[in-house]
C-alpha cells in the first residue's frame, strides 16, 4: 500500500510539474531559445495542416523508471491530438539515461508503427545524439515522424480511404 501511494505521489509531483499546455518541455535544457521557437512552429503547422499533434519533452531524469511508463504517464496528461481521432504523438527524450520514445495516439498506431518508430529513433536520432548534436537529433526525429504521417495520409488519400 505504501508503494503504491508513494507511486502515486511521484505520478502526480511529476506530470504536476510538466506543462501540459506546452507543446515542448524542455526539462533537459537541450534547446536553444531559437531552436525551441523553431521546433514550436514546425509542431504547430503540422497541426494546423493535418490535425495531428505533436508534443517533445526532453526529461532530465527518468527517475529510475522505464521510459516507457512515464511516456504513458505523460502522454495521458496532455491528450494529445483530436479526440475523436486519437491522432496525437509524443516524443520523449531522457539524455542522462540515453532513451528515447515515441508514443502514438490509437488514431495512429497503423500509421506510425512501432517499427517505424524504432527506426526514426535508431536511424535518425540516434546517430545525430551520438555526435553530440541533441537538438538537432531531435529536429531530424521530428520531421521523420512528419513525413511518415504526412506519406501515409497523403497516400489514404489518394486511395479515398
Amino acid at each position: 500500500m505504501k508503494k503504491a501511494l508513494a507511486l502515486l505521489l511521484f505520478v502526480f509531483c511529476f506530470c504536476f510539474a510538466l506543462n501540459f499546455n506546452e507543446q515542448i518541455n524542455d526539462e533537459a535544457h537541450i534547446f536553444s531559445q531559437n531552436e525551441r521557437d523553431e521546433l514550436l512552429n514546425l509542431v504547430q503547422n503540422f497541426e494546423q495542416n493535418s490535425t495531428t499533434q505533436i508534443a517533445i519533452v526532453t526529461l532530465n531524469s527518468l527517475e529510475s523508471r522505464s521510459i516507457e511508463e512515464l511516456s504513458l504517464e505523460i502522454a495521458r496528461g496532455y491528450k494529445l491530438g483530436q479526440k475523436k481521432d486519437n491522432n496525437g504523438v509524443l516524443l520523449v527524450v531522457a539524455p542522462n539515461e540515453k532513451k528515447v520514445r515515441i508514443e502514438v495516439g490509437y488514431g495512429l498506431e497503423g500509421v506510425l508503427t512501432d517499427a517505424i518508430s524504432s527506426e526514426i529513433i535508431n536511424s535518425v536520432m540516434i546517430p545525430e545524439f551520438k555526435n553530440g548534436k541533441m537538438s538537432e537529433g531531435v529536429k531530424d526525429g521530428v520531421l521523420a515522424i512528419i513525413k511518415a504521417v504526412s506519406y501515409t495520409h497523403l497516400r489514404a488519400h489518394e486511395t479515398g480511404r
